[in-house]
């Protein structure tokens, strides 16, 4: 997948992406913004719009394919569901929203990334415990326990260097907190259990090259996260 930049339509900004094939991105954006604009497909190419919200239009050829993802839209919106909210870049897309099994002992997944480059994302993991105290111990060595095989697992993967791990408090509960870098992505992510003995793992990534730009509206994304 290759990003080719931004095409205007319709008063809209919409990213493009060289998804399969080979063809310079001037070409991509010249087909895409001449569909968006037109409902028609240029010569040579086949295209079709799409009720996914994620991505809006599709070109290609037998070799080619391009996607128009968007439209780009400015701001904040907010994301409410049943065990948590928070408010995340509307150019952003939902990808799942407390998915998997919601019963004690389950665990839901929601992620959230950007369209533009889906290395930058913020993701909610959580592990429905039964009521009661948190099993084995204090929260914090419930937190350790559960902490540590990932923490070892990730540890092991090529280009990981540790950034920082320490006991903190989230939302009012124990938490730990674990930044580091592995590859191209800076990571930090945040342990923490709430009154009723669940686990959460809350991630904010974004590229190594671009974090520093974008920690501020990643700050901002991290405090506006509250359970329930």
């Amino acid at each position: 997948m290759r990003s080719c930049g931004t095409v205007v339509a319709g008063g809209a900004s919409y990213n493009v992406k060289v998804e399969e094939g080979s063809v310079d991105c001037a070409t991509a954006r010249r087909v895409m913004a001449s569909f968006l604009a037109s409902d028609v497909s240029p010569g040579g190419w086949r295209c079709f719009t799409t009720p996914q919200a994620y991505w809006a239009a599709g070109c290609g050829t037998a070799k080619v394919v391009v996607k128009a993802y968007g439209p780009i839209r400015n701001g904040l919106v907010r994301l409410a569901v049943a065990h948590f909210s928070l408010r995340y870049p509307a150019a952003w897309y939902v990808e799942s929203a407390e998915a998997g099994q919601n019963r004690p002992g389950g665990r839901l997944h929601s992620q959230i990334a950007d369209l533009a480059d889906r290395r930058t994302l913020v993701r909610a993991d959580l592990r429905l415990s039964a009521p009661g105290p948190v099993p084995g111990g204090t929260p914090r060595q419930y937190l350790a326990r559960a902490a540590a095989p990932l923490v070892a697992a990730t540890s092991r993967r090529p280009g990981y260097r540790l950034l920082g791990l320490e006991r903190t408090s989230f939302e009012g509960n124990p938490a730990l907190r674990w930044r580091f870098l592995v590859g191209a992505v800076h990571v930090d992510e945040t342990f923490f259990t709430d009154q009723g003995a669940n686990l959460w793992t809350l991630t904010l990534q974004a590229p190594a090259t671009r974090y520093t730009a974008l920690s501020p509206l990643l700050a901002t994304v991290r405090r506006s996260f509250r359970i329930g």
